[in-house]
């Protein structure tokens, strides 16, 4: 509610306040949006930020008699990690920091880029969409069935008097000042989802430091501190925008969506009618590899979710069986100590348990005698047959320039496709080697990405050799 006190807190304590009202905002704000927002990236490497941001702060200061920003590129992005603008942090098994916008910093340029005066307000589409909507949520959700078939009924009629007209040479094309307006909406809708999507990786990525904190601070019992974790989760996965990303993920691993994604974005891309938009076009023609990234971070900050529950178990499994070998310990150390002196009483100790667990002699299993294993001298004098592994570690033995042009052409068909669906088409020949070369070729590529959490089955045959192995490894989804 945007109350007065509301209002007072945000002006003191919100950080995309702060920014907007920083003295240093053109600077700040217009650093970050080129760097991340028209490059299209989501991290950037410490090196290549400050060789932007120096790039950047020369320009500025360019022509005055004293600089106007006359700090190290360095002592900016400390001061902006401090404000809260950018993240700063380290990415496992990498030897460089990044950078990464904050979700207030993602409010902040979203904000100042709706400033922007636009070519003209697309009043028609946005009507016909909010009146496409509300007529979804009136039939959509009708316990009438009648109702619902009437309206079924009323596009089956109105497709069947387009399909006509083109039958009888109608073109039913749009006029270029609809799609514009149409496009406009489209670049309007693509922009929010991906800001949104900060919020979104922010929510999962507080459940996972939530999750260490309770780790590290929680007195609890094993079992106590799991239900609480899972109950966080299960909330979060089970409201309105874990459900809306879930289906969102699905969508994203369809073959078939992405496929007509980017069917549609290139025939949109060559409209003539957009051709002087091109600023326009470039974030919609990497629109699909930004939004598998995006969505790719979620699903990898779930997965350091339940990562850190796996070793919490084990640490606590651990801390448990050590506890117990000492208490076995001190039993014996007791035991010793009353060897020359044992206790009188017959009763001299207790357990507090409320049922006695009796083991009867005659519930155990009668004794069988064990096989005897027929075992051929002669074989065993035999000397073994020498094995060859070496090309199961020699890279030489697999052309790595084969499976590039191999990745190269499945891509040519799909926009995305993972590596068990590439050996599907081109089945390995050359064993674990050529599987491997596959993962090193993925590590080097941009556009490809490994998903820890998801598991594929890969048949692998070597044949030189004949043998034939079933693996299992890590999703391997190479993009376009």
């Amino acid at each position: 509610m945007m109350n007065y006190s509301t209002l007072s807190f945000y002006a003191e304590h919100n950080v995309t306040l702060r920014l907007l009202r920083s003295n240093n905002m053109p600077m700040v704000a217009s650093f970050l949006f080129k760097a991340f927002k028209e490059a299209g990236e989501l991290q950037l490497p410490e090196s290549q930020a400050v060789e932007l941001l120096a790039n950047h702060l020369m320009d500025l200061n360019q022509g005055q008699e004293k600089p106007l920003f006359p700090k190290k590129e360095i002592d900016y992005l400390k001061d902006w990690t401090e404000a809260s603008y950018l993240s700063h942090y380290y990415i496992s098994y990498e030897q460089e920091p990044v950078y990464e916008l904050t979700p207030a910093a993602e409010r902040a340029l979203q904000w100042l880029e709706g400033l922007e005066q636009k070519a003209f307000v697309g009043t028609e589409s946005r009507l016909t969409m909010i009146l496409d909507m509300l007529e979804e949520l009136s039939t959509r959700n009708t316990e009438n069935p009648q109702k619902r078939l009437a309206l079924l009924e009323q596009q089956q009629a109105a497709l069947q008097q387009e399909m006509e007209a083109i039958r009888e040479g109608a073109t039913l094309k749009m006029d270029e000042t609809k799609v514009r307006e149409r496009f406009f909406e489209v670049d309007d809708a693509i922009k929010r989802l991906l800001y949104d999507f900060k919020e979104v990786e922010a929510n999962f990525k507080g459940l996972y430091e939530t999750t260490r904190e309770k780790i590290v601070n929680s007195q609890q019992a094993k079992g106590a501190v799991l239900d609480d974790i899972f109950e966080e989760h299960d909330f979060i996965y089970h409201s309105d925008q874990g459900k809306s990303f879930q289906a969102f993920w699905g969508l994203l691993m369809s073959h078939q969506k992405m496929e007509q994604l980017q069917h549609h974005i290139h025939e949109i891309v060559d409209l003539p009618a957009l051709q002087e938009l091109e600023d326009k076009l470039k974030p919609l023609m990497r629109f699909h590899r930004l939004l598998f990234r995006a969505g790719e971070r979620v699903h990898k900050n779930n997965s350091l979710l339940f990562e850190q529950v796996k070793r919490y178990i084990e640490d606590q499994s651990l801390l448990e069986n050590k506890r117990i070998g000492q208490l076995i310990r001190e039993v014996e150390q007791q035991v010793l100590l009353s060897k020359e002196n044992p206790p009188e009483e017959k009763a001299f100790f207790h357990l507090t348990m409320d049922k006695a667990m009796v083991n009867s002699a005659m519930e155990r299993k009668l004794w069988q005698p064990k096989e005897v294993a027929k075992i051929n001298a002669d074989a065993l004098l035999k000397p073994p047959k020498p094995v060859d592994v070496s090309n199961l570690f020699d890279p030489s033995a697999v052309d790595e320039e084969v499976l590039r042009h191999r990745i190269r052409q499945a891509l040519q068909q799909v926009p995305q496709a993972s590596l068990k669906e590439i050996l599907s088409k081109y089945p390995v020949e050359k064993g674990l080697t050529e599987v491997l070369t596959y993962f090193q070729i993925g590590t080097t590529m941009t556009t490809a990405t490994v998903l820890e959490a998801e598991k594929e089955e890969i048949l692998v045959e070597n044949k030189e050799s004949g043998e034939r192995y079933l693996i299992e490894l890590p999703a391997l989804i190479f993009n376009r």
